[in-house]
């Protein structure tokens, strides 16, 4: 008989952390084994990439409106109050939750969660579903932790404490995506290690469709360039979206001289200031910036090198397992999990986070050498495919899901 597995997401947008929903409801392989259902919290940015990526017209994909939301937030005294006692918002949330999850009735249930404590409605799931699971004791709880988690340094912390501590004592197992976030997640929040289990997400690689001579065409400013650095993702300060603007302004002519190029691919809150920064400083010949792009493959594909400046919260990055995954060298901050990706001198650089000294000393470097290229080039392909390619997380997932 096929388990029933209900995964919930609650996102603001379509992060890399969210890749692992398609790649689980769209394999072949799973499918056969598990029934999947998807419940979201509905959300119109998260959704219009969502539906790119998967049919949400499908029966076993549903999105979850927490009407209840707009009036608290548009009543100045109690946000503030919701705000610090959120165990409040979190019995509102779990009325709906329970609901849900009391009609599918799950042999497992698995949270996609950001950071910890993450998204709200993500710790309404997983202390609704414990209540569920003491009512009927079958079901199997699952939190991934994507991104890195938060101790107990504020007031509203301190007061999340003891719904903490049934989360963790009562949630079956914590996933996390690196050595770095299973540490960090162990000493911050006190979860036993052994409820820690270090379990890549993953992605679906894409086909290339377009020939990277089209596209290179197609892109303004491209022309005549000798070296292409991508930049793929979330346009967000912890990112280091603006610790790489500041490097490229600093270096303008060093950098036109030697004809780089810089491509930026990508959506977020710093979106208006990268425009204003490509402006201003007149960095046309430069930089471009792109919107999301359904098949980033193709682009991944015409790029030389990859940079990820991220200097918070980011743990694992996608974008730099997409990137090896298409044997491309990778400059990437030393923060999080990235070292557990990027070699020094072994399939790119890592430069100190926050660093426009350490982030174009390595520029300069990657591009002085090419022998470098092509080394790093099949190297990054090398671990990629020796320890997070499809078949090999397709297996661990099968191996703990049915």
């Amino acid at each position: 008989m096929e388990k029933k597995i209900l995964i919930y997401s609650d996102c603001h947008v379509f992060s890399g952390s969210e890749n692992l929903i398609p790649f689980l409801l769209n394999n072949k392989f799973l499918k056969k084994k598990i029934q999947f259902f998807f419940l979201y919290k509905k959300n119109n940015n998260y959704e219009k990439i969502l539906k790119k990526k998967i049919d949400i017209k499908k029966k076993n994909i549903w999105a979850l409106t927490f009407r209840h939301e707009k009036f608290i937030f548009n009543n100045y005294f109690l946000n503030k109050f919701f705000y610090y006692f959120e165990f409040f918002f979190n019995i509102l949330d779990g009325m709906l939750i329970y609901k849900e999850i009391k009609k599918l009735k799950p042999d497992q249930i698995f949270i996609n969660n950001g950071g910890y404590p993450g998204a709200r409605t993500c710790k309404s799931f997983a202390l609704t579903s414990v209540i569920y699971n003491i009512l009927n004791k079958k079901t199997k709880i699952t939190m991934y932790v994507n991104n890195i988690a938060r101790g107990y340094d504020s007031i509203k912390r301190i007061i999340d404490l003891p719904f903490d501590k049934v989360i963790n004592l009562r949630i079956n197992n914590f996933f996390v995506a690196s050595n770095f976030t299973k540490k960090v997640l162990s000493e911050r929040v006190s979860i036993n290690k052994n409820k820690i289990k270090v379990f890549p997400n993953t992605f679906e690689i894409k086909k290339i469709l377009k020939n990277k001579t089209k596209i290179k065409k197609s892109i303004k400013g491209l022309k005549n360039k000798n070296f292409v650095f991508g930049v793929v993702g979330e346009l967000s300060k912890r990112k280091g979206i603006d610790v790489l603007f500041e490097t490229i302004i600093k270096n303008r002519e060093k950098y036109l001289k030697s004809k780089l190029f810089f491509l930026i691919i990508g959506e977020g809150n710093l979106k208006n200031f990268i425009i204003d920064k490509i402006n201003k400083h007149k960095l046309y010949g430069l930089i471009k910036l792109l919107s999301y792009k359904k098949n980033i493959f193709d682009y991944y594909n015409m790029f030389d090198c990859l940079i990820h400046c991220s200097n918070q919260d980011d743990d694992f990055p996608f974008v730099i397992r997409e990137a090896m995954s298409m044997k491309l060298p990778i400059l990437a901050s030393k923060f999080g999990g990235n070292p557990e990706l990027v070699k020094n001198n072994f399939n790119g650089f890592l430069f100190k986070k926050n660093s426009i000294s350490s982030l174009d000393f390595l520029i300069n470097k990657i591009i002085s050498n090419r022998k470098n290229i092509k080394k790093f080039s099949k190297n990054s392909f090398k671990i990629y495919n020796k320890k997070f390619n499809n078949k090999i997380i397709t297996i661990k997932y099968y191996q703990y899901l049915s």
